[in-house]
């Protein structure tokens, strides 16, 4: 079975998709990282497990006193194996990358250990640039997406142009003192990614060569850039909020931003709220032509 065919199965089985979740094979199927599987295994609550025995399928009962039930044809379900914690593809339940990696851990045959090391490669490193004006919130997205991926097998370090500004934040900040950064900045993101972490990196960007310096620090890495804005208002009323800017600094890093165009995903933060807008960029990341987006030094 393709990803296709696993989840309309599953769309059509007759049970709570909050009481059960995808594991194994199936799982590595829907996460991109097998074309198909032969059977579907799934882990179900306890109460679901009493169902399926109210209703007469067989079971037998694992080492660890939990039942097993073959459900149908091609399809089993073990009572609480690895619930770990769920990331929802195509509407479906399926068991995270690090849970899904523990249970092969757990299972430890040879086989066991070739699927572990073909995840390892599936979640190759890359560089996630979220780029934007101060106080448009790309800080508290950051946050938010380095917790959505580490559900999906990833290990990210965030890199803020804030942990790097020698400057006292009630200064005006200039594209020079942007620039003066660049080499420390571009040192810890080619360590952290030669390391195989992946890297959020929480940018102002307002010139080519600021921008140039970044791609070149990535070099052969995969890029996704996404541009965080909002409008003018909602930035000039953030600013104020937040009271730790010099004056004006929202407006004038929306007014001289670098680039304007080519990002990956676009997010108005005043309509999108952090979470939602960490699991659109998850989505843009899994999509099946993701190894696709490019590579720094483009």
């Amino acid at each position: 079975m393709n990803k296709a065919e696993i989840i309309e199965k599953l769309r059509a089985f007759p049970y709570d998709p909050g009481e059960y979740w995808v594991l194994a094979g199936g799982a590595m199927v829907l996460h991109g990282i097998r074309e198909e599987t032969g059977d579907i295994d799934l882990g179900c609550t306890t109460g679901m497990a009493d169902r399926l025995e109210a209703e007469g399928y067989l079971y037998r009962i694992t080492p660890d006193g939990n039942r097993w039930f073959r459900v149908g044809d091609g399809m089993e379900v073990f009572e609480n194996w690895i619930f770990d914690r769920t990331v929802r593809i195509g509407g479906i339940p399926v068991i995270s990358i690090p849970g899904l990696i523990e249970m092969k851990q757990r299972l430890g045959r040879e086989k066991d250990m070739k699927d572990i090391e073909l995840i390892k490669r599936h979640i190759r490193n890359r560089l996630v640039l979220l780029n934007g004006p101060s106080s448009a919130g790309k800080s508290t997205i950051a946050g938010m997406l380095r917790e959505k991926l580490r559900l999906h097998g990833a290990d990210p370090v965030i890199i803020s142009i804030d942990d790097y500004m020698k400057i006292s934040t009630d200064e005006e900040i200039w594209e020079d003192d942007v620039f003066e950064i660049v080499p420390d900045m571009s040192r810890d993101i080619i360590a952290a990614l030669r390391k195989g972490q992946w890297v959020i990196v929480d940018h102002v960007i307002t010139s080519a060569r600021i921008y140039e310096a970044l791609l070149e620090a990535a070099d052969g890495f995969p890029v996704t850039g996404i541009l965080v804005t909002c409008s003018l208002e909602t930035l000039r009323k953030r600013e104020k909020e937040r009271g730790n800017r010099f004056a004006g600094t929202a407006e004038a890093s929306y007014r001289h931003l670098y680039p304007r165009e080519g990002y990956d995903l676009r997010i108005d933060s005043g309509e999108t709220g952090p979470e939602d807008s960490a699991e659109k960029i998850v989505a843009l990341i899994l999509k099946e032509d993701a190894g696709k987006s490019r590579t720094g030094g483009e």
